[in-house]
């Protein structure tokens, strides 16, 4: 098949973008920050992923193609159902990686890339892009948020034997990591081989800023009093929320007083009541279905409480709020604890293990009188991300041309 784009030298370079699915956003919100950045840099972004809620997330200079997702229609099969939902396809797993992997081929061939951009893993959450990488000549980068989960696991869910060849034989010319080295050092972490090694590029936290009088604005007009205290209790997408959700109830009834917004996330279980808006409550206390200005909401919040997801903590920390983390993960060996744990020497993150120790947490940060100063403020991490991935991919492309 033809490739459908001929890029003549000199024009704006395509970058494919594909997503690992999950069962939140973070990776779907996380590469289309990146987008964003390349395509106000002059590239065409394209963004391949399995989110049926990409189209509200892929910022509109940017595209969007949807594949069937492994994480639920496929990969589950006929053999089980995921949030309530059996798979439309009865397809056997290594029929539907197949089905994916055309597809992928299809776009490839259509679209030729310049650059090619994978997320989270080298080959895909079922190694789905074997085969597939190599087929075209597109510099490939590899984008990782850098703690994938604990060194005792990591081999087992994201470096297989193959994936970590993959990285090692030069597939990817770049490994570009979304932190600071001081919170976490993959190579030494995972005891990466030194061709690895060599590859990574640590470029910084990946944040969206928000300047203080947006802040002010918000808190306005949520209609936080001044010197009023605004928690900001949220499950991501919601997926496995629901026990930190029903606690964030519980502690809307202790403290009457504050203003208080509870977001459910899409994916969550809990019953929402209202058939014709995504948010219910009035006055201090709200609840959201779901929340397209959720980002805004962390950084204008004193307190915000989450599960611990990457964006998340930097939507917060981008703007000074305390932040609480009642991981969802199952243990001490997963990203959001390890995650946490590794951030809290740097910006004031306090940790619960169990949803019943909200309360306590709560009344710690409530009484907590330090002023708000943003991570970037602080100074002590890398926090300009988005710029330096741009400045290294859209360099790469630069070489090849």
């Amino acid at each position: 098949m033809l490739n459908l784009l001929v890029n003549p030298q000199g024009s704006r370079p395509r970058i494919l973008m594909y997503v690992q699915d999950s069962w939140g956003f973070g990776h779907i919100q996380r590469t289309s920050r990146l987008a964003r950045v390349l395509a106000e840099g002059g590239a065409h972004c394209l963004i391949l992923c399995g989110h049926r809620e990409a189209g509200s997330i892929v910022p509109e200079n940017c595209e969007y193609l949807r594949l069937p997702s492994l994480n639920i229609p496929l990969s589950k099969g006929s053999q089980g159902r995921f949030w309530g939902r059996r798979s439309p396809f009865e397809l056997e797993v290594e029929r539907a990686i197949e089905f994916r992997r055309r597809l992928i081929l299809e776009v490839l061939r259509g679209f030729a890339p310049d650059a090619i951009v994978v997320e989270n893993r080298p080959l895909g959450m079922m190694e789905e892009l074997d085969g597939v990488l190599q087929t075209s000549d597109a510099k490939k980068v590899f984008l990782t948020r850098g703690i994938m989960t604990g060194p005792e696991k990591v081999r087992s869910h994201y470096l297989t034997a193959r994936q970590e060849q993959v990285l090692a034989d030069g597939t990817f010319a770049k490994i570009v990591v979304a932190l600071d080295p001081k919170v976490w050092d993959l190579a030494d972490e995972y005891d990466l081989a030194p061709e690895i090694a060599a590859r990574l590029e640590y470029v910084g936290y990946f944040i969206e800023p928000v300047e203080p009088n947006v802040i002010k604005k918000v808190r306005a007009e949520r209609g936080v009093p001044f010197g009023g205290k605004w928690i900001v209790c949220s499950a991501g997408a919601g997926a496995l929320g629901e026990p930190l959700i029903r606690e964030c109830d519980r502690l809307a009834e202790k403290h009457p007083d504050l203003t208080i917004d509870i977001v459910h996330g899409p994916h969550s279980s809990l019953p929402w009541q209202p058939l014709l808006v995504s948010t219910a409550g009035q006055g201090r206390l709200r609840f959201h279905r779901d929340c397209a200005c959720l980002p805004l909401l962390h950084a204008a919040a004193d307190i915000v409480v989450c599960p611990g997801g990457y964006n998340s903590l930097t939507e917060a920390m981008v703007g000074g709020s305390l932040i609480i983390v009642v991981p969802v993960q199952p243990d001490d060996h997963d990203e959001q604890y390890l995650h946490a744990r590794r951030l809290a020497p740097h910006y004031p993150i306090r940790i619960g293990r169990r949803p019943d120790q909200l309360t306590r947490l709560v009344d710690d940060a409530l009484a907590d009188e330090s002023a708000r100063v943003s991570i970037s403020e602080r100074a002590t991490l890398k926090f300009d991300g988005l710029q330096t991935a741009r400045a290294v991919i859209m360099g790469l492309y630069k070489q090849g041309v």
